[in-house]
């Protein structure tokens, strides 16, 4: 009989090391393979229509369905990278030509061509929606052409440097498969067919979300074969999902919290600044009385005193910013005057941030004719920003010092947005900032007198219009030269001091928290992305 060869001794001790390592990393491997990945999000999306509403609850669920031409990169906003496209350039100072690939389908086994693109700017346009959509991206645009499939040439109206950049927010649909699809079809998920490494299993209204991955998917395959989404919008209730492993990463961490779970060695925190920042909207809509603010025996004022510029500063003198920043934000925010940090492409040393001067802001009432203030009700959101609600309850505080007697509604996001969209607030909370990781573009969506027909003014609730700041913010957008386009949009933040739009309060920081055995990649634009997920070692 023939023996095997004796296997020499320390082979033999050490084989059930190996054996056991060789099982830890097939059953690791297995692991990532089948496991779930859930998502606690903090707020439901107001749609699944891509194009719908400019907001990141729906545009986080949107990016892993659908893909754009361009993609920011998780590391810096202003650096692109490909996606749909693998190269772009300038072929003259008003067209921009898109080389896009020749290997991308969508999930039915539609191929995706440039058509597809012309397709999609044209809808982005024209899908009814109150929320001011994605056309501001869109609005120096006047033309998309397709000369072949693998190309697409967009003609703007003047020279457009930012416009590779805009097209990384601009999901793209088939002509094919969308042409007749409404809101209604992606909201109930039959439209919901895209280019993206994910496709729709199930879900349950827009609170859950059941994906599977495309696994002939055309780019960089995640990890996660399957993901879960699930809208959570207590905090409190958020990371207890979290710790008792019911979720496996959460979002909008509460401020109250990150301190302590930065030493938990069940959870793996990821904070990072934001590019938002939040600022209470004066209403520039509406001159005569409001439901919002009377005197103080609650008759209608006849005037909107936020058209009194005195008014409007002495409210920017009466908050304590660097109190809401260490007590309400837990020191998870930045004090901001300006929409920039130092150190950006825009931001300009000579705006500081408000001094806080109640003696000052009485004074200026008092000018302005409200010696004893007046009755006002100052609204927003309690389930969409870290600390919101409570937000909008200090700041309400901190007025009546000023002598201003105050009634604070926060209310759901999805009853808030319709009615800011509406112009039925006089003094509210919101946030934006710079999406392109320089100056011009937070300028254009929140100070630009609104026009969606052409891209301006997209999140301005408040309907500032100031001629001055649209000549330069217009100058700016078309500015090809990097540095004639900083003069011009310090120029405006400027103005934008001078004249108080609105009340800047603080740049937001984005936290993440993830149960051990996870990590998530923060990102400056606030998305929770399966992509961004990653599995740490036990």
């Amino acid at each position: 009989m023939l023996r095997a060869p004796a296997m020499p001794r320390r082979l033999a001790l050490a084989a059930p090391l190996l054996l056991a390592a060789g099982m830890a990393r097939t059953m690791a491997q297995t692991t990532a393979e089948t496991q779930v990945l859930r998502l606690g999000y903090r707020t439901e999306p107001t749609s699944l229509d891509p194009h719908y509403h400019n907001a990141t609850p729906s545009s986080q669920i949107a990016q892993h369905i659908f893909n754009t031409l361009t993609v920011q990169s998780t590391a810096s906003l202003a650096k692109l990278e490909p996606s749909l496209a693998v190269s772009w350039r300038s072929i003259d100072p008003t067209t921009w030509e898109f080389t896009l690939r020749n290997d991308v389908h969508f999930t039915d086994g539609t191929k995706f061509v440039a058509d597809d693109v012309v397709f999609t700017c044209q809808r982005v346009r024209s899908v009814p929606t109150p929320m001011g959509g994605y056309r501001n991206y869109l609005g120096p645009v006047v033309g998309v052409e397709a000369p072949d499939e693998t190309t697409v040439r967009v003609h703007t109206d003047a020279p457009t440097p930012l416009l590779p950049i805009a097209m990384s927010r601009i999901f793209i649909l088939s002509r094919k498969l969308h042409a007749t699809a409404t809101t209604e079809a992606f909201n109930d998920g039959s439209a919901l067919i895209g280019t993206g490494p994910y496709r729709l299993v199930s879900a349950s209204g827009m609170n859950r979300l059941e994906l599977q991955r495309k696994d002939d998917t055309w780019g960089t395959r995640p990890i996660w074969p399957r993901v879960s989404t699930r809208v959570i919008g207590n905090d409190a209730s958020r990371l207890a999902a979290l710790l008792a492993s019911d979720v496996d990463v959460i979002e909008t961490v509460p401020t109250q919290d990150a301190g302590w779970l930065a030493h938990d060695p069940r959870v793996n925190l990821s904070p990072i600044v934001s590019q938002r920042v939040m600022y209470f909207w004066f209403d520039w809509l509406n001159h005569g009385p409001s439901p919002n603010y009377s005197d103080n025996d609650g008759k209608p004022l006849e005037r909107n005193p936020f058209l009194d510029l005195r008014v409007r500063q002495a409210f920017n003198m009466s908050i304590d910013r660097r109190a809401i920043v260490e007590r309400l934000m837990e020191g998870f925010a930045l004090p901001a005057g300006q929409f920039m940090r130092p150190g950006e492409p825009g931001y300009d040393p000579a705006v500081k941030v408000e001094r806080y001067d109640l003696d000052a802001a009485r004074k200026l009432l008092a000018e302005a004719g409200f010696p004893h203030g007046f009755r006002l009700t100052i609204h927003g959101p309690s389930d969409r920003w870290n600390n919101d609600g409570r937000v909008v309850a200090t700041v309400a505080q901190m007025l009546t010092r000023i002598g201003i007697t105050t009634k604070a509604e926060a209310l759901p996001f999805a009853i808030y947005v319709p009615r800011e969209s509406h112009g039925d607030f006089s003094f509210h909370l919101s946030g934006a900032g710079s999406w392109t990781g320089e100056g011009s573009a937070a300028l254009v969506d929140t100070l630009a007198t609104q026009d969606l027909s052409k891209g301006w003014g997209g999140v301005n609730r408040g309907r500032y219009s100031n001629p001055e700041m649209d000549r330069l913010i217009d100058a700016a957008a078309h500015t090809l030269d990097d540095a004639r386009r900083e003069q011009l949009v310090v120029a405006a933040t400027e103005l934008m001091a001078r004249d108080v739009p609105f009340v800047l309060l603080y740049q937001e920081m984005n936290i993440w928290a993830a149960r051990k055995g996870f990590r998530y990649i923060a990102r400056h634009d606030e998305r929770t992305l399966a992509m961004n997920t990653a599995r740490e070692p036990t």
